[in-house]
C-alpha cells in the first residue's frame, strides 16, 4: 500500500504511470475484499466465517485467481440478479423496473478498480468541486458559497 501513498503525494501536474502494475497489487485486492466483506456482515448476507474466505465459501486462492483473471483480461462481468422493489402495501414498485444486484465478484472488481481510481484522481480534483466526492454534498457547496460570497445576493 506503500505505493497508493506515493500516488496521492503526486503533484497535480503529473500523470500517473503504471495502473496496470498497481492493479495487480495483491493488498488492494484484500484490503477491497475485506472492506466488502464487512459491508455484507452489516447486511446479514454472510455467516461469520474466518477470513480470507468469501461469501460463496472460496478461499484466498479464488481472489488471487480472480485478480490474475482481471488483470490477463479474461475476467467478464456475471448477471446480475433482477428484481422488484416491494411497496408498503405488498404490491411491487412497477415504475421503476426491476433492479439489478450484482454479484460478489463484479462488486470486488468495482471496489478495486474504484480504489485505485480514487487515490490517482482525488487530488487532482479541485477544492471546489462538490460532486460525486466523499465528504463533499450539496451542503458543503452551499457552506461554501455562504462563506465566499458574502457581498453578492
Amino acid at each position: 500500500m506503500l505505493r497508493f501513498r506515493v500516488l496521492a503525494n503526486l503533484s497535480p501536474n503529473s500523470l500517473a504511470q503504471g495502473l496496470s502494475r498497481l492493479l495487480k497489487d495483491t493488498d488492494l485486492w484484500v484490503a477491497s475484499f475485506l472492506k466488502l466483506s464487512a459491508v455484507f456482515d452489516l447486511l446479514g448476507s454472510s455467516s461469520n466465517r474466518s477470513l480470507p474466505q468469501t461469501l460463496d465459501g472460496s478461499s484466498l486462492n479464488s481472489l488471487l485467481a480472480l485478480k490474475d483473471a482481471v488483470c490477463s483480461g479474461h475476467f467478464h462481468f456475471g448477471l446480475t440478479r433482477l428484481t422488484h422493489l416491494p411497496k408498503p402495501g405488498g404490491s411491487l414498485l412497477v415504475p421503476f423496473g426491476p433492479l439489478g444486484f450484482p454479484g460478489f465478484r463484479d462488486l470486488l472488481v468495482q471496489e478495486v478498480v474504484r480504489s485505485l481510481l480514487h487515490v490517482v484522481f482525488e487530488p487532482r480534483f479541485s477544492p471546489n468541486s462538490h460532486g460525486f466526492r466523499p465528504g463533499f454534498s450539496q451542503h458543503t457547496c452551499l457552506r461554501q458559497v455562504l462563506r465566499d460570497f458574502r457581498g453578492t445576493s
